[in-house]
Parts: structure tokens; sequence; C-alpha cells
């Protein structure tokens, strides 16, 4: 985790982005400690002092945002091309069956209301982002819908919570 730290210190935006992408892929990271870090650190470490609404955009939100997004595409394409068979060989050891899988894709395939159960999904962390890559994988959402509504969801995300970060980084360094 320090070395997710000394990224954001060091590199800043990019460092940022470099962290996020990281903790898509490497499971145990939690997205919500990269945020609060990069709107902590881009505060304090390059003494953006006059840091407005605007910067946290585009040194944290933005960066973090695409972070996760690529890095969200390598467990979503691993579930999208290895799904069915990983399930159906070890699904039981999981407590999961493909026609589990599918009767929940049935009940999602049933409108528009869809995208925006998956857009609240990425928003509101109430569920692991590996949870929602593969459930999406599994689903086999196109990519581009699952790009967009990726990218949607998780600035949202992203720019909230890196503004608490900043917050108390201004307030711990007043």
């Amino acid at each position: 985790m320090q070395h997710l730290a000394d990224w954001i210190a060091q590199y800043g935006a990019l460092g940022a982005f470099l962290a996020a992408f990281a903790e898509e892929i490497i499971v145990p990271i939690p997205s919500a400690l990269v945020m609060l870090s990069a709107g902590f650190f881009i505060l304090v470490t390059q003494a953006i002092s006059g840091a407005t609404l605007l910067t946290l955009l585009t040194h944290v939100a933005i960066p973090i945002t695409l972070g996760i997004t690529l890095g969200s595409l390598v467990t979503y394409g691993l579930a999208y091309r290895f799904g069915k068979p990983a399930i159906e060989r070890w699904g039981r050891y999981v407590g999961v069956t493909w026609p589990e899988v599918e009767k929940l894709e049935r009940y999602f395939n049933q409108g528009w209301g869809d995208e925006l159960v998956f857009l609240g999904m990425r928003f509101i962390p109430l569920v692991p982002n590996v949870l929602v890559n593969i459930f999406a994988g599994l689903m086999q959402m196109p990519v581009i819908k699952y790009i967009l509504i990726t990218f949607f969801g998780m600035i949202i995300r992203a720019y909230a919570v890196s503004f608490f970060g900043w917050q108390v980084g201004g307030a711990f360094y007043k």
C-alpha cells in the first residue's frame, strides 16, 4: 500500500492513474483508499494551495477513473471469455452454478433499468468493483456499454471520495 501512496506523491496525476489501474487488477487494494490518498497527496505534496474543484477533477478524478476503467477491462475480459467454463468446472466450490447465472442474466435483461443498476453499483461503493466487472463479463455486456457505464459511474465516485480526501488534507495541514 505504501507503494501506491509513493506513486501518487511522486507522480501526481500519473501516479493516481497507475495506483487506480493497479488497484483494479490487484483485488485486495480498496479503491476508496486510492481515491482518498490521491485527494490528500495531490493537495499536500504538490503544494497546490490554490487548488480548485477543477484541479481535483483534472489531477485526481479523471486519472483515477481512467485507471479504474482500463484496469477493470482485465477482469471483465477474463469473465467474458472464460466465465462459463470456469463456473461449470469450479462454481460448485464457491456456491455458484451456471443455471443460477443464467437466471440472474434473464432478470437483468428485462429493460433499460439494468444500465441504471450497473451505474449505481459503480458510483455507490456497496459492491466491490471486481464483482461488478466479473458480473458484467459473465452477462457478456457489450464492451462499449460496459466502458461508458464504468467511466461515468466511477468519475462520480472518484470525485466525491477524492474531494473528501482533499478536505481532510486541507484540514490536516492548516
